[in-house]
């Protein structure tokens, strides 16, 4: 009954926690990853559902969802270029857990016959270790803020694009 309920109403819930994480970047000072990682968890969120709205359903080949593929797709290259560069650890996990995704539907690509099951578990409950992961790392950060004061956002400040450079309001010291 819960697995299923996860199941089906997964990008709505993705999409209220992640919108919660980003309201709560601005009371806890969030710094430029959390911002950039709530925000690009409420874009996956948002575009799945906008997605199957606007479609209609799954678009399938193979039996593999190639629309939820699109999007973990660009969400695992924007995880990885966050992960290498920032200054946390809570990325790296999240990396991790979209490569799981990312292979679920490379996986069901090449063998169709994969139990739906299965398929359903590796695509979907990645993303609650990314919530979970983002909810530590977010608490993890506000804590080490308040005992230590601001610190680095970004592993080397001075090789980063004006992209991460702009982002957050801690950006301008690096």
């Amino acid at each position: 009954m819960l697995m299923s309920a996860l199941l089906e109403h997964r990008d709505a819930i993705g999409m209220i926690i992640a919108a919660l994480f980003l309201l709560c970047c601005h009371p806890l000072k969030a710094a430029a990853p959390e911002w950039i990682l709530s925000g690009l968890l409420f874009c996956m969120a948002a575009s799945n559902t906008l997605f199957e709205v606007e479609i209609g359903g799954p678009l399938l080949w193979r039996k593999a969802d190639m629309g939820h593929l699109a999007v973990d797709s660009l969400a695992m290259c924007s995880l990885v270029v966050v992960a290498l560069y920032a200054n946390r650890e809570y990325p790296l996990w999240m990396a991790g857990a979209q490569l799981i995704t990312l292979t679920a539907h490379l996986f069901r690509v090449g063998m169709p016959d994969i139990s739906a099951f299965a398929y359903a578990a590796m695509a979907m409950f990645p993303s609650y270790v990314q919530l979970v992961a983002m909810a530590i790392g977010l608490t993890r950060h506000a804590m080490r803020r308040h005992h230590w004061g601001p610190y680095r956002s970004w592993r080397h400040p001075d090789d980063l694009g004006p992209f991460f450079r702009g982002a957050g309001p801690d950006a301008q010291r690096g």
